[in-house]
């Protein structure tokens, strides 16, 4: 049974992977800024609220170890599926491209970026890479750092995200590691959180979620930002309207969790948000098109698609869990949990990791 503090974890999750299939069945371009703003950024704080750091080496190789099953894994796998569909889409002529390289895909894989489409059908997956070198980052800071205050850890992330967006503006570096090191702000305001035990403390009709809402309107309508292709728009504008943003989405999940029903639905897309990243764009929306292009003329309402593509991969999830190996391999499970706690596992893998009370790990 989750906490409440979970719970609103989850919701807040929920609420980031709903904007992020809307996002790509592409809305109106006011509320793709506005969606963009909030969504990666929440799943970055989620993830660093999360962040236990190691404390000894054994730690260190059983922390890894973790965050490449539950991120690389379901990465590897899910891309090698995605290139498989994507070489039988080019020989159908629904969705061929001109410049067909069979191995782009494959390379994409290796250099850990999508623009270009050097992630075939299934872009998404950037996320899972970026998120594993900014946890890899965060962990290397608090190594090099352990011994500073907060002050001086929150300015070291300041600096090195500010690198990252530089960087990215010139090159894109392998793994995502500059969008990595553009996320670590994210990631460390969620730490904050968990430190000043934010969702516990936070009031929602209160003064701070009425002021940050109004902070994030300010910045989010007058910002466009893709993470992916590194357009950031107005850097101070992106920052704050990403931590604004995940702030108000924490607020959302507080109200909502007053309605049962709401609450419950958020939270459970929020546990499978991992399987959703993975499947809605590669597989459901490829799916979608060509049923949409021979049954209906393009006519099925992007509704569906949202729908679709969130529900399916929650029902691809249930029956995934269900084989130890494919729980493995594309959600990130240990092999010898059982089905319900590897689908627990798994679905919190991508934004939750964390270090047993046994393993001496310290708080970041």
């Amino acid at each position: 049974m989750p906490t409440v503090r979970q719970a609103e974890l989850d919701i807040v999750r929920g609420f980031a992977i709903a904007f992020v299939v809307a996002v790509h069945i592409g809305v109106s371009s006011y509320w793709n800024d506005v969606l963009r703003a909030a969504a990666l950024p929440a799943f970055f704080a989620v993830s660093g609220y999360w962040f236990k750091s190691p404390g000894t080496a054994a730690d260190w190789k059983s922390w890894i170890a973790g965050r490449v099953r539950s991120l690389l894994v379901p990465y590897w796998t899910a891309g090698v599926l995605s290139w498989l569909l994507w070489m039988v889409t080019m020989f159908t002529g629904e969705v061929r491209q001109a410049d067909f390289v069979w191995y782009k895909p494959l390379v994409g894989l290796l250099y850990g970026n999508d623009p270009g489409g050097w992630l075939g059908l299934n872009g998404p997956l950037w996320f899972l890479i970026c998120l594993f070198s900014a946890q890899m980052l965060l962990g290397m800071l608090h190594l090099a750092m352990r011994r500073a205050n907060r002050w001086s850890r929150g300015a070291a992330c300041a600096a090195l995200g500010l690198a990252g967006w530089g960087i990215g503006q010139r090159t894109f570096l392998p793994w995502g590691a500059d969008l990595a090191l553009a996320a670590l702000p994210f990631l460390y305001a969620g730490l904050l959180a968990r430190e000043h035990r934010l969702p516990e403390k936070l009031k929602p009709a209160g003064l701070p979620a009425l002021a940050c809402a109004a902070v994030f309107a300010l910045t989010a309508l007058n910002n466009s930002s893709d993470m992916d292709f590194r357009s950031y728009g107005n850097v101070v504008f992106f920052y704050v309207s990403g931590i604004s943003g995940a702030f108000v989405l924490l607020v959302l999940a507080k109200l909502i969790g007053r309605a049962r029903s709401l609450s419950a639905l958020f939270s459970w897309w929020g546990r499978e948000s991992l399987a959703i990243l993975i499947f809605h764009y590669g597989f459901v929306f490829v799916a979608l098109k060509y049923v949409d292009k021979s049954g209906f003329h393009d006519t099925l309402p992007g509704f569906v698609y949202w729908l679709l593509g969130i529900f399916v991969p929650i029902l691809a999830s249930s029956v995934i869990r269900r084989a130890p190996l494919l729980r493995l391999l594309l959600l990130g499970g240990r092999m010898g949990s059982g089905a319900g706690a590897a689908g627990r596992s798994a679905a919190r893998s991508e934004a939750e990791p964390r270090i047993s009370p046994q393993s001496g790990g310290s708080s970041y």
